[in-house]
């Protein structure tokens, strides 16, 4: 009955709801259409920001994560002009970036996902109280009539909702509220006469910070996120504004500061909700402060494969029980050293090592834990259950995250249990030489120094130039040419790829929509699936009108798994009169289903089986059942890599029809007969 009082007062005020899941919008405006004057409701922070700039409503309650514009970014342009409405915020566990950016905003209240109603109601009086405050302040205001019994009520309300203390000039306590002796657990006669420094955190990175200090002597409003300590010595967290209370002379009285309890966000930005252990961000936290950490990065091997098989309830457990066992060992097995649950699958490991640790230490440590975590058995369903893992560390004194992460990464690739940074140093330099190739090609891209060569293609029973190949060069300052192989896998790594495949495409059809001859161009499973690439390729095929005498050169090896949307694909460019090959056909693996299915119009032998077909008898045998098989299926055939005339002769005797190689002609920047 006592909260029904209450929420009555609703009725009086508007309300505007920001949310983009339908589901949840519906149900919570149910509930709210009921006890408002007014409800607006809106999708996303954009539509909410013209909502309430029209209506000016009393309460908001919105949504972090939403399109076009989120919460966060809404509250911020509304508290730009409006201090005083109050604003709900709507997160899910996991919104731990936002909820630290809506403490500093100036969010009121906090409604953890999904939305419990008592706890949203808890919220609506806790705002409520503010709105009727500033509307009487408002009409205070308005009137210049200070009204004892007004000024007692807000004290009351201020009392119920806030922490609030009182001090002098000079930081002394002068008065506190039964809220601020609750939360420190101190008495108001503890209190009176002392500092803040009674309560301080014995958290160096949490502390009173000097913008206090400084606040306070430009008499300035303060807010900020601070870190106390109660008397039983336990530490919470508290978004604290100070706002100096000055005389006719603009002299400060006194101080009077609030602090509002904000300790289960916070925790909930340093803490897994997994597993209730530290984060990453309490790492890193943690780093900060600590003059020399010694670091270990372990990844489970192969995790992925339990919770596809098992599920992810079953992995969740494994998680949860590793993370228990783990914290126990650490604990037991070496002094200073603390657990972190990082994301997925990663733990870290950090030792305190205030003094010099040995080499040979650190490596003891690897090679502890890592046979520690191979020991452990366990059991889902009845079937035991054994996990491996790959540990990175590193003992530097500076960039130890960065380090021990590159470390982990090296021990994955290479199949290592364990790997120290400062014993593969050199991949640091391979980091480096990404960084280098990946400016380089930009660089190349914006300066239009990714060019096409032409390479000569020849029909073996006229010895005539029919059609070439454009291949991918780089052009570097000092005019030299480089091939893919040194750059192409920077590029798929530096997402880069896609535009060197819309280059190639532009500029080779420039070259040849004026031309006769075939010509052909490289085209990757990546490309294939990739749509703004394939869209791209059918608008310039009929921008150039090229179809007629184009051939897409696709490797076998690659994106088959997606056989489908191959398919798709060279359906739809066969409909337009483009021709099909199948690149560097016998070099691995080699489907002659798919070659038949896909009714492909070239086969491309291997280079890797014709320059040696001279003088291996397995390559030719294998180049003249290729030869054999395209004939019965109506494809034609072309050599690679023909490099002599020896290899050109049995080439021709094979019954190929054509010839590619450096016999006939190096690719070249220009079209060369």
């Amino acid at each position: 009955m006592a909260r029904a009082k209450k929420l009555e007062s609703l009725r009086s005020l508007t309300v505007l709801y920001i949310e983009d899941e339908e589901e949840v919008l519906n149900a919570l405006a149910s509930i709210l259409q009921r006890r408002t004057k007014e409800l607006f409701l809106a999708k996303n922070g954009k539509e909410g920001l013209e909502l309430y700039k029209k209506h000016r409503p009393d309460i908001i309650i919105t949504d972090i994560k939403m399109p076009i514009m989120n919460g966060l970014k809404m509250a911020e342009i509304i508290r730009q002009d409006d201090y005083t409405t109050p604003i709900i915020v709507t997160s899910a566990f996991n919104d731990n970036d936002y909820l630290m950016r809506a403490i500093e905003i100036g969010i009121n209240q906090f409604v953890l996902k999904p939305i419990d109603a008592e706890k949203l109601f808890t919220a609506l009086e806790n705002s409520i109280r503010l709105v009727t405050f500033e509307n009487r302040l408002e009409q205070s205001n308005r009137d210049l009539k200070y009204n004892l019994k007004l000024l007692t009520e807000y004290k009351n309300a201020i009392d119920v909702s806030s922490i609030v203390s009182v001090t002098d000039p000079e930081g002394i306590i002068c008065d506190v509220n039964d809220e601020f002796c609750r939360i420190t657990g101190y008495t108001k006669e503890e209190l009176i006469g002392q500092t803040h420094l009674l309560i301080k955190s014995h958290d160096p990175t949490t502390c009173l910070r000097d913008e206090i200090a400084i606040a306070k002597k430009a008499n300035e409003i303060f807010r900020g996120l601070i870190k106390n300590r109660h008397k039983n010595g336990e530490e919470f967290y508290l978004k604290l504004t100070i706002v100096p209370i000055l005389d006719d002379n603009n002299q400060v009285i006194e101080y009077v500061e609030f602090r509002d309890d904000v300790t289960q966000i916070i925790e909930q930005v340093y803490t897994d909700p997994l597993t209730g252990y530290p984060n990453r961000a309490a790492l890193i936290k943690a780093m900060a402060v600590t003059e020399r950490p010694l670091l270990y990065l372990i990844n489970l091997d192969a995790f992925k494969d339990i919770n596809d098989f098992y599920g992810n309830s079953s992995g969740d457990h494994i998680l949860v029980e590793l993370t228990g066992l783990l914290a126990r060992f650490i604990h037991n097995q070496f002094d200073n050293a603390k657990l972190y649950k990082l994301s997925g699958d990663e733990y870290a490991v950090m030792i305190d090592c205030s003094t010099q640790i040995a080499y040979g230490l650190a490596k003891v440590i690897a090679q502890t834990l890592s046979q520690y975590i191979e020991g452990i058995a366990f059991n889902i369903s009845g079937t035991t259950i054994n996990i491996s893992s790959s540990i990175g560390y590193g003992i530097s004194s500076t960039n130890v995250l960065a380090n021990a992460d590159m470390a982990l990464k090296y021990a994955k690739i290479n199949h290592k249990d364990y790997v120290c940074f400062e014993d593969v140093a050199y991949i640091e330099q391979g980091y480096e030489d990404n960084i280098i190739w990946t400016k380089k090609l930009k660089e190349a891209i914006n300066t239009n120094h990714i060019v096409p060569f032409y390479q000569p293609i020849i029909d073996n029973k006229t010895g005539e130039i029919v059609k070439f190949e454009c291949l991918m060069r780089l052009i570097d300052g000092s005019d030299k040419v480089i091939t893919p192989f040194h750059f192409l896998d920077i590029s798929i790594k530096a997402k880069l790829y896609h535009k060197l495949t819309k280059i190639m495409i532009e500029k080779s059809f420039q070259e040849f929509c004026d031309k006769t001859y075939d010509f052909s161009i490289n085209i990757t499973a990546s490309d294939i699936f990739n749509q703004e690439v394939h869209d791209f390729l059918i608008e310039k095929i009929n921008e150039y009108n090229v179809s007629d005498r184009l051939i897409l050169e696709i490797v076998e090896s690659e994106g088959f798994d997606r056989y489908d949307e191959i398919k798709n694909f060279i359906d739809t460019l066969k409909s337009m009169g483009c021709r099909i090959a199948i690149d560097d056909f016998g070099s691995g693996y080699s489907n002659f289903e798919h070659i038949i299915k896909l009714n492909v119009d070239f086969i491309k032998i291997d280079g890797s089986l014709i320059k040696d077909i001279h003088e291996d008898k397995n390559s030719h045998l294998v180049a003249q059942m290729i030869t054999l098989i395209a004939q019965q299926i109506g494809a034609k055939t072309i050599a690679e890599y023909v490099h002599n005339d020896e290899v050109y002769q049995i080439i021709k005797e094979l019954g190929i029809h054509y010839s590619q190689g450096f016999y006939f002609g190096a690719p070249a920047p220009k079209i060369t007969k």
